[in-house]
């Protein structure tokens, strides 16, 4: 997309993760949710328009995906060459999850992918659209982009439903982790470079 399309791509995203099992336990409330998550997208759209990609099915969205190229974990990302949209705060109910969920991420990223990868981000149908293959034709397009460019794509789920379906594209699971103070288990997968 262009850059001009980035809020409505994130309000897209949000409202397609809004049953997304790890969101909803950062921030159970809907609205409270729509709005963090709108914003987080807005920022993360924003570097991944210098540093990865933003695809979108159809016009309104129907589906969004969100890729990030990532550097070895050892070197510094790259800085950032424009402002990005400022971060709500979050509230104080919620600290010590996205605390959690942050040391969980960085664990994970050692583990899993401390090389140079693309990151999907994240990835959403509109409930209404999906099971019409949006997600699979989203990732087709990602894969080519990564395999052009020579590198693995990985991802991190908390949807255990989501690990089959990954799994059926081409990822495998490299590592899993509980999530403290939830039923739920952080899962990091991988695809691994497509040559020719």
């Amino acid at each position: 997309i262009t850059a001009d399309r980035i809020p409505a791509a994130a309000a897209a995203l949000a409202r397609a993760m809004l049953d997304e099992p790890g969101g909803r336990w950062l921030f159970p409330d809907e609205d409270e949710f729509l709005e963090v998550h709108q914003h987080i997208y807005l920022a993360t759209m924003a570097r991944a328009m210098d540093a990865g990609r933003v695809d979108a099915w159809e016009d309104p969205f129907a589906g969004v995906a969100l890729w990030l190229e990532r550097p070895p974990i050892d070197e510094p990302p790259p800085a950032d060459t424009g402002p990005s949209p400022e971060m709500p705060p979050i509230p104080e109910h919620a600290s010590d999850r996205v605390a959690e969920a942050d040391r969980l991420i960085q664990m994970m990223r050692r583990r899993a992918r401390p090389d140079r990868h693309i990151y999907l981000d994240s990835i959403g149908v509109r409930p209404d659209q999906r099971r019409r293959g949006i997600a699979s034709e989203l990732l087709q397009v990602g894969f080519a982009w990564a395999d052009a460019r020579q590198l693995p794509v990985s991802l991190d789920t908390l949807d255990a439903a989501n690990v089959a379906f990954y799994r059926r594209r081409g990822f495998e699971v490299v590592t899993s982790e509980p999530v403290a103070g939830s039923d739920l288990t952080v899962t990091s997968m991988r695809r691994s470079l497509r040559s020719g």
